[in-house]
């Protein structure tokens, strides 16, 4: 009996050193190195939709106007559905406003684009400013000019408009020759950007002129 256990011990040390030799053999499995990681792929600059770029860049030196261009109204999202809601945001009401000092900053040019027009961004490095409009009907009876400024950083913020409709060109007199509605409305805000969306119809020609304090100027 005790040969036969000394012959399954000495059987038992035999396999576990044959297989301690197999596992470290050249033969055995070898310790793997460590995978390099496969970078990910930058993300592309611009993929995105391009925003408006405010316009005019930099400090004005007072002597020309801009010239604010027209963009695709696509550019903001317009949709005759959208309900804006007028919350403007007015400097105290000690500003003291020389409205004889005003000096021309920007101008928008009268192109026949259709009847809703919707210009590029403007800044207005002022604390208020002045908007001058004026608007040539084709047909008095016919004719409807309406100008929104809306925020560009909030877009469904009206800062301020202007509604002409049919009675005020006729309220301009009974002579087919004045066709012509004319005025000024005082903005109590500034250091912001702002557009213009225009709806006209049978207007022949209009102008929109931005006027800012001339004391601010350097």
């Amino acid at each position: 009996m005790d040969m036969q256990r000394r012959d399954l011990l000495a059987c038992c040390v035999l396999v576990l050193s044959l297989l301690a030799c197999g596992c470290t053999g050249p033969g055995g499995d070898e310790a793997q190195p460590t995978p390099t990681p496969t970078p990910a792929p930058p993300i592309q600059a611009g993929s995105g939709v391009p925003q408006p770029v405010p316009t005019p860049p930099g400090e004005w030196d007072g002597k020309k106007p801009y010239d604010v261009k027209f963009v695709d109204p696509a550019m903001y999202h317009i949709t005759p559905t959208v309900t804006a809601t007028t919350t403007m945001v007015k400097q105290p009401n000690d500003l003291q406003v020389d409205k004889k000092a005003m000096k021309e900053y920007a101008k928008i040019s009268s192109n026949d684009m259709g009847k809703v027009m919707t210009t590029e961004i403007y800044h207005i490095p002022f604390p208020y400013w002045e908007l001058d409009y004026t608007a040539d009907a084709k047909i008095k009876e016919l004719a409807r000019f309406a100008v929104e400024v809306r925020d560009a950083e909030d877009p469904n913020r009206l800062v301020a408009e202007i509604d002409l409709k049919r009675a005020d060109f006729m309220a301009s007199g009974t002579s087919q020759e004045n066709t012509a509605n004319s005025g000024t409305i005082l903005l109590r805000e500034g250091f912001r950007d702002y557009y213009f969306v225009i709806q006209k119809d049978q207007i022949s020609s209009f102008s929109l002129v931005i006027k800012v304090p001339e004391k601010y100027l350097v």
